[in-house]
């Protein structure tokens, strides 16, 4: 019996064993792809159908770059699509818009690294936004964003080298540093924290360097008042319409820890959990799915984050300090810490952005270096009214 060969590039055809029928086999856009079928022609137009999708080498010459950019949308951008956070999903699709209006009718041809700088001085300039300058932190995340879709056209061979890795970043305005309160203003702060609302919640940021989002989405099940211990591993996080859910996720392996809380920390927790459960009984409309939230709001859900950002620069001005986001109260903590001579090391522990690729996913064992920063918390806050 003869076999005809197929043309080389045109891929294989061979029996499926598992499902029956055919499978074809062909290698477009550096990947292997493959399609399935009851019989060999049908198997074969499905391949030719793959393949008119592909452009070929004289094809790439009329590509133009938001070609590029609309293949890796739809491509590799779709596939990580379900391991990407709404949020880092969000980045991605802002950055292509901004991309996608600076280089439209762009050749791909023309896309030289002289012209890759012309146009991320434009983006940073502001004038696809709302013509304030951009971050060079933001910028890095936009030139990466080009440089990832351009491996694909380097890949296929339609352009000789990817001129986004190489293009140098234009000068930009620098990342605004955040703030920290000195001691004296720590203490203004906790003392004005009483009677509040939110009051708990920021003593316990102040207290333990939580991220905001880290506080907003811990639950009763997460603390140990017993034993003095609290539990890192949910989140509440933003989604593309802006609202909050609570996930079971925190923002990097390093962030998932167990931490000793200073008696100040227990006494706000302590007072908290009276508060949540008196909200409880007073609401008319809680949450049934509510997860035994430590901080619910009057409903039993998660606070909002800007509205928790609004709630703490209303006390800062009743007690005369300047305007204090949640997440300075984390860096507020740091520089407590390392003030009192606590090691970097043990801080950056304690707070959860050491990152470690032999940490395990979820710490239960703490490390005694926290006891440090217990001790200067516990010094510092204790006695003081809660």
């Amino acid at each position: 019996m003869t076999t005809t060969r197929r043309p080389r590039g045109e891929g294989s055809i061979y029996p499926d064993k598992d499902r029956g029928g055919y499978i074809g086999a062909v290698r477009l856009d550096g990947r292997l792809r493959k399609v399935r079928g009851k019989t060999k022609t049908e198997v074969a137009r499905k391949m030719g159908e793959l393949r008119a999708q592909t452009p070929t080498q004289r094809q790439a010459a009329d590509l133009s770059v938001v070609d590029v950019l609309d293949r890796y949308r739809d491509g590799a951008l779709a596939e990580r699509e379900q391991d990407l956070r709404p949020a880092t999903l969000q980045g991605y699709e802002d950055n292509l818009a901004v991309l996608r209006r600076e280089f439209d009718g762009v050749p791909l041809s023309a896309l030289n690294v002289q012209r890759v700088r012309d146009g991320l001085e434009r983006i940073a300039s502001g004038r696809y936004g709302r013509g304030a300058p951009l971050a060079r932190s933001t910028m890095k995340h936009v030139r990466a964003t080009l440089a990832q879709a351009l491996d694909e056209a380097v890949e296929n061979e339609w352009m000789t080298r990817n001129t986004a890795t190489v293009a140098r970043l234009p000068k930009s305005k620098p990342v605004a540093e955040r703030e920290s309160l000195t001691v004296d203003e720590a203490l203004t702060l906790w003392d004005a924290l009483g009677g509040e609302r939110l009051g708990n919640l920021f003593r316990l940021l102040l207290t333990t360097g939580l991220r905001p989002g880290e506080a907003r989405g811990l639950c009763w099940d997460a603390v140990d008042l017993e034993r003095g211990r609290l539990h890192v591993w949910r989140n509440a996080q933003r989604q593309r319409n802006g609202s909050y859910r609570l996930v079971d996720l925190v923002k990097t392996e390093g962030s998932y820890r167990t931490l000793l809380l200073a008696p100040p920390a227990l006494d706000a927790l302590r007072a908290q959990r009276k508060v949540a459960a008196e909200l409880r009984l007073a609401s008319r409309s809680w949450d049934r799915n509510d997860p035994g939230l430590v901080f619910p709001t009057v409903t039993g859900n998660l606070w909002d984050g800007p509205k928790a950002c609004h709630e703490l620069a209303a006390i800062c001005k009743r007690a005369g300090l300047w305007r204090v986001r949640p997440y300075e109260l984390r860096h507020s903590a740091a520089s407590i810490l390392s003030a009192h001579g606590v090691p970097l090391e043990s801080i950056a522990d304690y707070l959860g952005h050491d990152v470690n690729v032999t940490a395990t996913i979820y710490r239960k064992r703490i490390r005694p270096e926290q006891d440090a920063a217990v001790q200067v918390m516990g010094d510092l806050f204790s006695g003081r009214a809660t």
